[in-house]
């Protein structure tokens, strides 16, 4: 399986992005992954640059944002990570993403109703792609 993570704005906390490496260094004993950055500006130009990222083998494309559709772990797994080949995952920056780029979308994905830092989406995100290929392995990371 083929993950690209495509995320706006660099992680600047250093235990956060830490966090991440970890995540991602974990992901790749089971797929491949690359973590694109996206330098933040405005939501227009940031869109451009997305849309120029996916032109090239893109798969399924997921969009993180709060009006997405919620999932469990499980389904997430069953849903995004399992036979689909390659997966891309977006994450906008601290104003959202821009409306072209949700349209683009085969899937909008909601972590929370809440609202959180896109450091920290990032973070949960990668989380929980390593949990979503563990229980698709039926390795003991996920606990029923």
């Amino acid at each position: 399986m083929k993950i690209k993570i495509i995320s706006v704005g660099k992680v600047k906390d250093r235990e956060i992005r830490a966090k991440i490496d970890d995540y991602i260094a974990r992901i790749r004993h089971d797929a491949s992954v690359e973590l694109v950055w996206v330098k933040d500006s405005n939501i227009k130009t940031e869109g451009i640059k997305i849309h120029n990222l996916l032109k090239k083998e893109a798969g399924v494309v997921i969009v993180l944002s709060e009006e997405g559709t919620g999932r469990t772990s499980k389904t997430f797994a069953q849903k995004f990570l399992r036979d689909t080949g390659s997966a891309t995952f977006i994450l906008g920056g601290p104003y959202g993403l821009d409306t072209a780029v949700k349209d683009r979308a085969d899937h909008i994905l909601s972590l929370s109703k809440m609202t959180f830092p896109h450091e920290m989406a990032l973070l949960f995100l990668t989380e929980q792609i390593y949990r979503g290929l563990s229980i698709n392995l039926n390795r003991n990371y996920h606990k029923d």
